[in-house]
């Protein structure tokens, strides 16, 4: 026989805890790349969350008008977002969450590293690659890419699959 101490006892039946995951799914939205200037700051460190294998990665927010120019912080996020991409460098749009300024944001990474722009020096990477968000426009044309906003979509259905 054993004891246990009145103090431990409870009445109270114990709540199914919610998974940090689902947490995170729950908080995920699509913020409007016009909202998002008045909320994302250049220069700043964010995190992108990789739906395909749950890792995070460091970015900084470089430069991007249209859209977010981004940088890996260092060669082991490099690493990771290589990962993130399926192995290479790629021009395929990517579902990703990105994590910034308290928001969970539903966002479409573009992962071919361009532009002289280099900030982040020992990165292993050359150049930025594109984040884009609702509503953000691309570099050349200026316009509304159809298949970043499905790769958005796509981040954004994965955080409802709950």
């Amino acid at each position: 026989n054993g004891y246990i101490p009145k103090a431990y006892l409870s009445r109270t039946k114990p709540s199914s805890e919610e998974s940090d995951l689902d947490k995170l799914k729950s908080q995920v939205i699509k913020l409007n790349w016009s909202d998002a200037q008045n909320v994302l700051n250049r220069g700043s460190y964010y995190t992108l969350y990789d739906i395909r294998n749950g890792q995070t990665i460091s970015v900084k927010y470089t430069m991007g008008s249209s859209h977010m120019d981004i940088e890996p912080a260092s060669a082991s996020d490099t690493a990771k977002l290589k990962k993130a991409l399926g192995g290479d460098w790629t021009w395929e749009r990517t579902p990703i969450i990105l994590i910034a300024e308290g928001r969970y944001i539903a966002a479409s990474l573009y992962g071919e590293p361009h532009s002289g722009t280099d900030t982040v020096s020992g990165n292993n990477m050359d150049g930025v690659v594109c984040l884009h968000l609702t509503n953000s426009r691309t570099h050349g044309s200026g316009r509304i890419d159809e298949g970043h906003q499905n790769a958005i979509q796509a981040a954004y259905d994965w955080a409802q699959d709950r």
